[in-house]
């Protein structure tokens, strides 16, 4: 050990020598105190504003959105400075002929490698060092500093510079010239951080990208998620390199055949690969949110959701449709993002088993027909195919995906089946810019797997708004339309119709009963049957329109409730009469986010044609 510190000493004393490794430190030094400055002024200006400042250790140091320091301005220009240090770190001993001394002195091979990457250690710690300045300063001026965030993107970047120095203690090994060592540090850079991208149409060379590649997990850490998955991958690309370097100089001290030299690399290769592929196996990842908040973490009612299924598989099944819109979302390509957005869930629930599940039938998309003219399904998915440059073999035909399941009801788009001994429900896709289903979505989904949902019953019969229908009368959109995201039977609820002019009572299971601007009269035995709802203590949800007082009165004279005649308006230059603006009470704000922000900026909300 004391031979490794001793190499480690004299590799500082020569880096420190030299000028490079001062003008990197400074140069980094410079670049990340004005971006730390830059911030500070943009945050200032926004707080003289009045604009309110929320999460600002997240927004300050690792949101992307709002271009974090360690997101946009470290990470995005670490890669650079480690080559132009490790890349003399051997080569140079190659060219000026000090090898040899080293190759016929006591010193062991594997004491000069960690005796060189000791010293490469101790300058990335300097680095970091710039950045804990950073984060000194930001918690003056910060208040109430997430201190979690901030260290766990400091380990994050340790880690990230300590496999790069590794890489680069490598390709130091290669040449004996500095820059062709500097180049192929590069390069190696370049093909850990896009080889997730390649391959993406084939399962296993998939799942082997995925693993190999760097990107994605320094920026984890950096919001604030420390997983054992990607500190493993840190610390085994480390060991990789740095036996790679030990192997390298072993064959130049002593020469052995090249199928023995190539052997140590493949097992090295395969006993790095087969422990990633272990220590990246759900149920063997340990995890810590580091946030004050938690915020890369499940709520607590999902977490109850999850346990309540217990320790039975879960499957999700996702049907792609190659003709639909959604196919992208869902393609061969795209899946490795798609297991990511199912890893907060795969943390608490190991054993969620993903399928994919790949047909063409017809699509709600009129454009696939209008664009095809003259072909039958099967001629557009063949275009289709060739033109995505996968096998048509690959999709289930219309005859057998029928046979296997129905997907009319779901528009033949992307959709998930979440099924959980043999108890089954559809996770659905939407249509907006999130497109995928939230934690709110997904938590409703698994809900109906093992409780029974609300359900809320819209009245019919006397003319009120139909839960069956579109336009601007009825309530399709906000019950029932199931690509509609705050719909509520995407939101943990069921909905249905109910008349109660034939013998049919009013359910005493029922969370809620709707009656939506009737229009009619209630006839005395339907008015009889509401009126015993209300007196068991039924919810109930009355709307109705100007000049329809009398049909609700009925209704609400058993509440000491009076709709009267008239309706309330307010004198407005730019608006209709009938739109009445209220500021909305502190009492209000207990209604949601977005109904605080209101108040706090003292907006008006307007309510149309109040009766």
């Amino acid at each position: 050990m004391r031979t490794i510190f001793r190499i480690a000493r004299v590799e500082l004393s020569t880096l420190f020598y030299s000028p490079i490794a001062w003008f990197l430190l400074i140069l980094f030094f410079v670049q990340v105190a004005m971006a730390y400055v830059g911030k500070v002024e943009s945050y200032v200006t926004q707080q003289e504003l009045g604009r309110p400042l929320q999460n600002l250790t997240f927004s300050f140091f690792a949101n992307p959105q709002s271009r974090g320091i360690f997101i946009a301005d470290v990470l995005s220009n670490l890669y650079l400075y480690i080559p132009l240090i490790t890349m003399g770190l051997i080569s140079r001993e190659v060219s000026s002929g000090t090898i040899k001394l080293l190759y016929s002195s006591p010193l062991k091979l594997s004491h000069i490698v960690l005796g060189k990457y000791l010293a490469m250690l101790v300058f990335n710690l300097c680095m970091i060092g710039a950045l804990v300045i950073v984060a000194v300063f930001a918690s003056f001026q910060i208040e109430a500093l997430d201190w979690g965030i901030v260290v766990a993107g400091l380990f994050g970047i340790f880690l990230l510079l300590s496999a790069y120095a590794a890489i680069g203690l490598f390709m130091s090994c290669l040449s004996s010239y500095q820059v062709v060592a500097a180049i192929a540090t590069f390069a190696v850079f370049a093909l850990l951080k896009f080889v997730g991208t390649l391959w993406q149409d084939y399962d296993f060379l998939r799942d082997l990208t995925d693993y190999l590649s760097i990107s994605g997990r320094t920026e984890t850490m950096i919001m604030g998620l420390l997983n054992t998955r990607d500190m493993g991958y840190y610390v085994l690309i480390t060991v990789l390199f740095l036996s790679f370097a030990w192997f390298k100089l072993q064959g130049e001290r002593k020469k052995v055949g090249w199928v023995v030299s190539l052997g140590k690399y493949v097992v090295a290769v395969v006993v790095v690969l087969g422990t990633g592929y272990v220590t990246s196996t759900p149920g063997y990842i340990g995890y810590w949110d580091t946030t004050r908040t938690n915020m890369n973490t499940l709520s607590v009612n999902t977490q109850q959701t999850l346990k309540a299924i217990g320790k039975e598989p879960l499957e999700v099944t996702s049907y792609i449709n190659l003709l639909d819109g959604t196919y992208w979302y869902g393609s061969p390509g795209s899946r490795t993002g798609d297991k990511k957005r199912w890893e907060r869930y795969l943390r608490f629930k190991p054993n969620i088993k993903l399928n994919y599940v790949y047909y063409y039938d017809s699509t709600f998309n009129d454009y696939v027909y209008k664009a095809n003219k003259g072909l039958t399904l099967d001629g557009i998915a063949e275009k289709y195919s060739k033109s995505y440059k996968i096998g048509l073999d690959r999709f289930k035909k219309p005859a057998e995906i029928r046979k296997e399941i129905n997907l009319y009801p779901e528009k033949n788009r992307l959709v998930m089946l979440l099924n959980f001994k043999g108890k089954k429900t559809f996770l659905r896709t939407f249509d907006d810019m999130q497109f995928w289903p939230s934690e709110t979505e997904v938590t409703a989904a698994l809900r109906r797997l093992t409780v029974p949902l609300p359900v809320i019953a819209f009245l019919q019969g006397e003319e009120e708004r139909r839960i069956d229908r579109m336009g601007d009368r009825h309530y399709k959109l906000a019950t029932s339309e199931i690509n509609v995201r705050a719909a509520l039977i995407n939101q943990g609820f069921d909905v249905v119709g109910l008349s109660l002019q034939k013998d049919e009572e009013i359910p005493k299971s029922l969370a809620a009963l709707v009656i939506a601007d009737p229009r009619a009269n209630f006839a005395p035995e339907v008015l009889a049957k509401i009126n015993r709802y209300i007196d068991e203590g039924g919810n109930l949800l009355l709307a109705g329109e100007p000049g329809k007082q009398s049909v609700l009165n009925p209704i609400l004279g058993k509440l000491g409730v009076q709709l009267t005649n008239g309706i309330v308006v307010q004198g407005d230059t730019d608006y209709a009469p009938d739109e009445v603006k209220s500021l909305v009470t502190s009492l209000g704000t207990e209604f949601g986010r977005s109904v605080t922000r209101l108040l706090r900026l003292a907006k008006p909300i307007s309510t149309r044609n109040v009766a």
